[in-house]
């Protein structure tokens, strides 16, 4: 079934029927099938009229599709096949130009490891591995990867420390000549492979810790961008030295670029690669990658070869071939080169240690590789099933005697661009089949092709990795994020690998902290009343000075950047004025000075007084200029905080407890609210206190933050009023409950059925699962709720003066339901239950006024239950 998504290219897409499945293949609008369409039954003409759309612009009137010829060939070789599709030519083509990227990168690094003088005459042998470990790796990556285009090889980070170990021990053999010299190439070819299976074993047991992988996410998107634009920079620089010859270890060797011996060899490789990144950018086809590639090698044979009549050595003479290399007779000389009974075991055992840093080294650059193909093709990976594969393949190369080998990204960025949308895995095999080819005959196609395709297309490859971070970034970036892409960048060329990933985090959490340092850590939330259950002037007493109370959230991380913030709020929201702040103006300032000496029109002098009322003097109710009498500080999303912070905090206290304002905290994290209590910020609350001093104080939930606020607004209002007699007392929560209910002679009857009774702090008035056969009316004190579950103790509600407890469980279960404890001294009125009964026969209308009570306690009880259901969920 095919569909038209690129102008005159349609895409197949294979679909199997299983067995025992129903399974109905999705055919798109612009393709009608015949009623009787079966794929399996028609000949070529029918298949490949079924494998093209109406809409083509290559069609001929008679409505023929074009196919190219190898997808003719295939199709009559495989009629029917799941994997024909009308751009296999493609993908085979995109396999052909993988493996020549990949062939002087090969190259490259064998020279690089047999660079000694000792080693550099068997380089053969190690180019042969080499490519075995390449066919390896890149068959079972295509076979089995997650992306079909994946495409692996040899990698730097082995290359590089086995360059190191192998020229120290050639080195060694030299500066000693009473060592056998027999025995190097034995032990260094074993010492490769050995090395090899290591770093595959060390992989293998990384990926069964998901919790170490994790890590390498800490790293900022930026910096990995930076990484991938540097390795563009390289491939940049790799594609000028293959084509022009020049090394560039210093910044001088640049300049020989633009030097006349050297721009037959600049010319045609930045020319060639220029021109294949215009085509990739502007003209993209699935077909113009490897037409041109094509192309190009044919017109420089003609221009070379037929105009120019040079010979093959004479143009290997003048750079625009590579230089002829060694032969092996057989493949599997290499393998015989490895006696055992000539190796140095000595020598490798000393090279532990190098091989456990290159395993670890290895691991990291892995999965900075997998996280650039992730955040260059932005797909999810997984990390443990790349460690897992990655350690196979080095394991079966290793111990074949190849090198360590892993996911390439530019290639498999490349392969995303090239096939990505047919889904075939046909490149990653032709890759490898060439690499096999390769490994088992002596084929010199390295020496065949010129050097300055090979410039070319790492200089697309560079370009693409390089812009795609540096340029097209900026339009899903935001300014701070291209600072530190440019920064990773810059650090990497400068400082390496490692040393610039690090400053490249050191950079992003520099500015991160610039950009935390400007988001408020303090936001105003509104009060809500607490779960604490109050009646008649309590009730209204708190609702009316509820402005009393300010509540501020705070979140996150605390540090010197943000915590200024908080002074800074409060300050705003409660309208404080430091002190100096009023005489800004100049004006001002000289018309306070002499308002005292100058006299006014009525001769008398014109001055200012200021009254500041105690906190018992303000009046039950509050106006919009009500001072505040405690602040709040909800820490329920508070993550840490540093020393800075902590002094803010004391600042903060300093600066409210002049006021005569109670801060308090609510819900901090236990390590916050020990070390705050070290350093003496929160001070013990004093319970046997009748009106706590301001200070602040720390408590385990919101609600408990704000039932303590609550209850000494409360007690403020009670100092005011003068002690009253026992049985005023009495009388005073009989009118409260008992409102419109009953006359005071009523009343006065009522309390001869009553009990009176007095609780010590901490005594349990009731356990959960107690008989229910009292009900308790409340005179003064506090009373706190709990219920258990599960062997644990939650505190569920509280009550005031003036309510009922127990009411609820003594009128329907007659248990217990949940325990109450007394929290401070408690004076309660007992009515049991038979003496309720008692008084259902004696005075019948007295106990219906005492169940009308009952019910209109439970009524507001209900309803402020329902208002705080109403209220959390609105948050």
């Amino acid at each position: 079934v095919c569909s038209s998504d690129l102008p005159g290219f349609f895409t197949a897409v294979p679909f199997k029927l299983k067995k025992n499945k129903n399974v109905r293949a999705e055919v798109p609008e612009e393709v009608t099938l015949p009623h009787d369409a079966d794929l399996s039954n028609k000949d070529e003409s029918d298949t490949l009229a079924l494998l093209s759309g109406p809409s083509s612009t290559f069609n001929t009137p008679s409505s023929e599709p074009v196919v190219d010829p190898l997808t003719r060939f295939v199709l009559k070789v495989f009629p029917g096949s799941r994997f024909v599709t009308n751009n296999f030519l493609m993908c085979v083509s995109f396999g052909f130009v993988a493996s020549l990227v990949m062939m002087p990168s090969a190259l490259g690094k064998a020279t690089v490891i047999f660079q000694h003088e000792l080693l550099a005459p068997s380089l053969p042998l190690l180019v042969k591995l080499v490519f075995l470990s390449a066919a390896i790796n890149i068959g079972i990556y295509a076979t089995f990867d997650k992306l079909p285009y994946a495409i692996a090889g040899v990698q730097d980070v082995p290359t590089i420390f086995l360059a190191s170990m192998c020229t120290t021990i050639a080195q060694h053999y030299q500066d000693n000549p009473s060592m056998d010299v027999t025995h190097l190439l034995p032990t260094v070819l074993f010492l490769i492979g050995f090395s090899s299976v290591c770093v595959g074993v060390a992989h293998l047991i990384f990926s069964f810790f998901p919790n170490v992988i994790a890590r390498i996410h800490f790293i900022p998107i930026p910096v990995l961008g930076g990484f991938i634009a540097s390795m563009g920079v390289f491939l940049l620089q790799g594609g000028l030295k293959i084509g022009t010859g020049l090394a560039f270890k210093t910044w001088s060797e640049y300049l020989l670029l633009f030097h006349i011996n050297y721009l037959h060899l600049v010319l045609p490789t930045v020319g060639f690669g220029l021109l294949l990144f215009v085509l990739q950018r502007f003209f993209y086809r699935p077909w113009v990658l490897p037409a041109t590639l094509f192309v190009a090698v044919c017109c420089f044979y003609i221009l070379v070869r037929g105009i120019i009549g040079l010979s093959g050595d004479e143009a290997t003479e003048k750079g625009f071939f590579f230089s002829k290399m060694g032969k092996v007779d057989h493949f599997y000389d290499s393998w015989a080169a490895i006696d055992f009974s000539r190796i140095d075991w000595e020598v490798i055992q000393d090279r532990i240690g190098d091989i456990t840093r290159m395993s670890v080294v290895f691991i990291i650059s892995t999965l900075l590789n997998l996280s650039a193909v992730e955040t260059a093709l932005d797909k999810d990976m997984s990390y443990r099933r790349e460690l897992a594969m990655c350690g196979l393949c080095n394991i079966l190369g290793g111990s074949l005697g190849g090198l360590g080998c892993s996911r390439f990204v530019s290639t498999t960025v490349l392969g995303a661009k090239q096939i990505g949308q047919f889904n075939s895995r046909v490149g990653g095999w032709v890759d490898s089949l060439v690499f096999f080819i390769l490994f088992f005959a002596d084929i010199p196609i390295i020496e065949w092709i010129p050097k300055f395709f090979f410039g070319g297309v790492l200089i697309l490859i560079g370009a693409e990795l390089f812009l795609s971070w540096v340029w097209d970034a900026r339009k899903r970036l935001m300014k701070f994020d291209l600072v530190v892409v440019w920064i990773s960048l810059l650090s990497i060329l400068y400082s390496g690998l490692n040393l610039g990933l690090v400053l490249g985090i050191i950079a992003a959490l520099l500015i991160f902290d610039f950009q935390y340092t400007t988001v408020s850590a303090i936001k105003p939330t509104a009060v809500r009343p607490s779960t604490a259950f109050r009646v008649g002037a309590d009730r209204n007493l708190v609702s009316l000075n509820r402005d009393h109370i300010k509540m501020f959230h705070l979140e996150g991380y605390l540090f010197f950047g943000t915590a200024r913030s908080i002074i800074k709020t409060l300050e705003t929201e409660l309208k404080i004025v430091r002190e100096g702040e009023e005489q800004a103006q100049p004006l001002q300032f000289v018309q306070q000075m002499f308002s005292t000496l100058l006299p006014s029109k009525h001769g008398s002098s014109k001055q200012e007084v200021r009254v500041e009322l105690t906190p018992t003097e303000r009046p039950p109710t509050v106006d919009s200029d009500a001072t505040v009498s405690f602040v709040i500080f909800d820490c329920h999303h508070l993550r840490g905080l540093d020393a800075s912070a902590l002094s803010i905090f004391q600042k903060a206290k300093r600066l409210l407890v002049g006021r005569n304002t109670t801060l308090v905290f609510a819900q901090l994290p236990p390590a916050i609210e020990s070390w705050m209590q070290r350093s003496k910020i929160i001070q013990p609350l004093d319970e046997t206190s009748t009106v706590p001093s301001s200070g602040c104080y720390a408590f385990p939930s919101i609600d408990d933050a704000l039932e303590f606020c609550e209850e000494s607004l409360l007690r403020q209002q009670r100092m005011n009023r003068l002690s009253v007699s026992s049985q005023n007392m009495h009388l005073s929560a009989f009118s409260v409950l008992f409102n419109d209910l009953l006359s005071e002679e009523d009343l006065i009857i009522l309390a001869t059925y009553l009990e009176h009774v007095v609780m010590p702090p901490r005594e349990w008035l009731f356990r959960q699962g107690d008989p229910a056969d009292s009900v308790w009316l409340l005179e003064s004190g506090h009373i706190q709720y709990f219920k258990t579950e599960a062997k644990v103790s939650k505190k569920i509600g509280s009550s005031s003066r003036y309510c009922l407890v127990g009411e609820l469980d003594s009128f329907s279960s007659g248990v217990r339901t949940f325990g109450a404890q007394c929290k401070e001294e408690c004076h309660l009125l007992k009515l049991s239950m038979a003496t309720l009964a008692r008084m259902q026969k004696d005075t019948p209308d007295l106990s219906h006024a005492v169940l009308r009570a009952v019910i209109r306690s439970t009524s507001l009880f209900l309803d402020d239950s329902l208002s705080r259901r109403i209220r959390n969920t609105d948050l």
